[in-house]
């Protein structure tokens, strides 16, 4: 090719456009990449400066308000009434717990956020001198065992469950509550606070260490998702959620260690656990129960409502002298008709032994019935409607033993075992059971990633984890229980059609 055939191809290729876009391209992409990359650099290393500035002015922030603060108690657990006068529930609550407290010693008191129906507000309480505020926190511990000479309030139920901590700010909750969650996990061996301060050990007997903040939690600890999940909220920590609402039975227990139900925002998503702890965070059983009391009630009301079918079904072949084809009730009729006989097995005497009872005692014998959680209730209703027991007699016993005496009886059964204490010591015995350390790293796994989710701190969204094992086992045994229960459904619905088409044509419906 001679030079000017060349000098023709190459002028050619700079009038065509898309030559030049793409040579352009390939001479500008790594300059503009390269640029691009080191303005980058430059923001992100803003970025962290103003990050680090912005969580030096908060530190400085919350420590100014923390120190303003340290003059006031937070007492939660007084009750409340109208034109009450708060110092003087704060100088009682003082006496109580063997402390002079004068009007004096009080700069102000006053209740905490709008009134609520479900439970009284706390008590912000400023001392003038911080000394008498040390003073009545060091005798908290004596208010289990003070009483206060004929005083309409601080009775000794009252005293026993009213707690005096220090007020801490909303970054100062968030940080103590994280730092009690990990002495629960056995990653800290105590976490406290004094003067404001948090301090913290990591084993009996060991250096105490002042926290801060979060990342000087985690310096100690070491990296967590309770950390990582508080770090991602904002800077100052959000108040609790105000609202109380109500949640499934199982699903109160295990987050209720770690704070009281009041302070949470249960909703269909998922349960919100306040910054607050400390001893505001302790419950009772009392108040789990109260907080799921409607739940359960409704649950044993469905029971007592599922006894009906089978007693109109008894009631009305009574009546009619027609024999329904239910298996229930052919179950019943021999029952009856082998009660005289030697063979009967122990459920078949249990179950006659039901059967007398409601004949004999009635209401109270249905009654004792349906307040004990146990399999033989089973034919209660074909037994009440066959002998025509009064249709109120029949359901108001049951109503009122299901729905109240063995719903109290199961929620608190339910509550217990839910106990986290009791739920580690469980995980703990299954490892020493033959092939228990294979199953329990799963099902711990499970109840971590369960808790994890229960317990979302404020203005956390619910935790999206992966699915474990255990749960893809349990799902997959759920399905196989639905399966069955269809296919068994349709199996009985066979079987009744069956006996109807090969039933005897002459046999008698009723008796005359």
């Amino acid at each position: 090719m001679h030079q000017d055939d060349i000098k023709n191809s190459v002028a050619q290729c700079f009038e065509d456009d898309g030559f030049i876009a793409r040579l352009r391209e390939k001479l500008l992409a790594p300059i503009i990449s390269q640029c691009v990359a080191e303005a980058l650099q430059t923001r992100d290393r803003e970025i962290e400066q103003l990050r680090a500035q912005l969580s030096a002015a908060q530190n400085d922030v919350d420590s100014l308000e923390q120190y303003s603060r340290r003059n006031s108690l937070m007492i939660t657990g007084l009750p409340e009434s109208a034109r009450e006068s708060t110092d003087a529930l704060v100088i009682d609550l003082a006496k109580a717990a063997g402390v002079t407290v004068t009007v004096a010693d009080l700069d102000r008191s006053h209740r905490v956020g709008p009134p609520r129906r479900d439970r009284p507000r706390q008590i912000i309480a400023k001392f003038v001198a911080f000394n008498k505020r040390q003073e009545l926190l060091e005798a908290r511990t004596n208010l289990r065992a003070g009483r206060v000479q004929q005083h309409p309030i601080l009775t000794q139920q009252v005293l026993a469950n009213t707690y005096i901590a220090e007020n801490l700010t909303k970054r100062n909750q968030l940080i103590l509550f994280v730092a009690r969650q990990l002495r629960r996990k056995g990653k800290l061996h105590s976490a406290w606070t004094n003067n404001c301060v948090i301090k913290v050990r990591t084993r009996e007997g060991g250096p105490t260490t002042k926290i801060n903040s979060l990342t000087g939690l985690r310096d100690v600890v070491g990296d967590d998702p309770d950390i990582r999940s508080a770090l991602q909220q904002t800077g100052v920590a959000a108040a609790p959620a105000p609202g109380a609402g109500r949640a499934p039975i199982a699903r109160v227990p295990e987050p209720a260690a770690a704070r009281r139900p009041a302070e949470g925002d249960t909703t269909v998503t998922g349960i919100v656990c306040p910054a607050e702890a400390g001893p505001a965070a302790h419950i009772t059983m009392w108040s789990v129960m109260s907080k799921v009391r409607l739940e359960a009630f409704m649950w044993g009301a469905g029971t007592a409502l599922g006894e009906l079918p089978p007693y109109f079904m008894a009631r009305a072949a009574r009546l009619s002298g027609v024999q329904p084809d239910d298996e229930d009730f052919e179950e019943f009729e021999e029952l009856r008709k082998k009660k005289n006989a030697g063979d009967l097995s122990l459920l078949d005497r249990a179950k006659l032994g039901v059967e007398r009872l409601v004949e004999r005692v009635g209401f109270f014998g249905i009654l004792a019935c349906a307040s004990i959680p146990n399999p033989l209730f089973d034919l209660a209703g074909i037994t009440c409607g066959h002998f025509l027991v009064p249709f109120w007699t029949f359901f108001g016993a049951t109503l009122i033993g299901k729905a109240v005496i063995k719903m109290h009886i199961q929620k608190m059964f339910v509550i217990i075992t839910f106990n986290e204490h009791l739920v580690e010591t469980a995980v703990e015995l299954l490892g020493r059971l033959p092939l228990g350390d294979k199953v329990q790293g799963p099902f711990k796994d499970l109840l971590d990633k369960q808790k994890e989710k229960l317990h979302r701190k404020p203005g956390q969204g619910v935790a999206q984890s992966s699915e474990s094992l255990l749960s893809a086992i349990f799902e997959k045994v759920i399905i196989i229980m639905v399966v069955y229960f269809v296919v068994s459904i349709v199996n009985s619905m066979a079987q009744s059609y069956h006996k109807r088409l090969h039933r005897p044509k002459g046999r008698k419906v009723a008796k005359d």
